[in-house]
């Protein structure tokens, strides 16, 4: 049954309700069908979009008091979220309130500093790396280096010896819910151009059914397919 005349496609607890889970007026409008700018008048109208230009004391002064700390630690987006306005107008808001800092030190900075410095740390206890524990691999020409297991990278114990595309892989794979992630197996194969030997991940063979990982370079599958 379709919708009469001046009949609503939403109530406006539906509106509401949708707005404070998707937080996107448009996104709201294509729910239901309607048209995004009908939607933010009425929910402008029902008061539950706040103008990002119009500040509550109380909220001026929660910034007052917090933004120093979320800005040293870099994390404004935050400070953003439990206020509920956009990171641009917080800061916005806190350069005309004179919060800012252009001489405090760049978060990203101090925290490749730190990153930096473990890994120092890790370098000077036990030296520099020269294998990979993970694939094997002891050729002196490659580049090797230290990986952190977990993220405890306070720890020197909590690294691994790893070439540097074993750590790649590694960081990639390694999930926030699972920060102690195992790399793949290897399989050593023969290329069937070559005949050279070669390590690759176990892995990739399993999720493409054995089409990729066949061949030791990219140069010998294209003289296979060109044969």
């Amino acid at each position: 049954m379709g919708i009469g005349r001046g009949q609503k496609k939403a109530t406006d607890d539906q509106l509401i309700e949708s707005y404070k889970e998707l937080g996107n007026v448009w996104k709201v409008a294509m729910r239901y069908g309607m048209c995004g700018q009908s939607v933010h008048e009425r929910l402008q109208r029902l008061g539950a979009i706040v103008p990002t230009n119009v500040w509550t004391d109380a909220e001026l002064k929660w910034l007052k008091k917090e933004y120093s700390q979320f800005a040293d630690a870099g994390r404004l987006d935050d400070l953003a979220k439990r206020i509920g306005r956009p990171k641009t107008s917080l800061c916005k808001q806190a350069r005309e309130l004179g919060l800012t800092n252009q001489h405090r030190p760049c978060f990203a900075t101090r925290r490749e500093n730190q990153y930096n410095g473990q890994h120092a740390r890790v370098r000077v206890i036990y030296g520099s790396p020269k294998k990979c524990e993970i694939c094997g691999e002891t050729n002196p020409r490659k580049w090797y280096e230290w990986a952190n297991m977990t993220g405890d990278y306070d720890n020197p114990n909590d690294y691994k010896r790893m070439c540097r595309k074993c750590h790649r892989r590694y960081d990639r794979e390694r999930v926030d819910s699972n920060p102690a992630l195992i790399i793949a197996k290897y399989v050593t194969q023969e290329c069937p151009v070559c005949k050279s030997i070669f390590k690759v991940s176990e892995g990739i063979v399993r999720r493409s059914n054995g089409k990729e990982g066949r061949f030791c370079s990219r140069k010998c599958a294209n003289r296979r397919t060109t044969d």
